[in-house]
């Protein structure tokens, strides 16, 4: 499943085209606990996988922050031309 051009946005990393949307998870009691969900797909006419990074509730997510979870999940084996389902990345590092 793509993701909607209307609530997205468009961004570059090293001269390929993304498409970037970011969400607020469900409130939780503990709200340390609440998560921002950014899900990251090549921009191209037949997309593929779709990144998905689940980031602590409150981190300004800039889009170098986008550009650098990108960098990361490609070197982690994120292949977004490749079908099948959504790339999950959880270990990563904050910028």
């Amino acid at each position: 499943m793509g993701i909607p051009i209307k609530k997205s946005r468009s961004l570059e990393v090293d001269r390929v085209r993304f498409r970037f949307m970011i969400k607020d998870g469900p409130i939780t009691p503990n709200p340390s606990d609440r998560e921002i969900f950014l899900t990251v797909q090549e921009a191209t006419d037949a997309p593929g996988r779709v990144l998905h990074v689940a980031l602590p509730h409150g981190h300004e997510v800039t889009p170098e922050t986008v550009r650098k979870l990108v960098r990361q999940a490609l070197s982690s084996g994120w292949v977004p031309s490749a079908r099948g389902g959504a790339f999950n990345f959880v270990n990563y590092s904050l910028p």
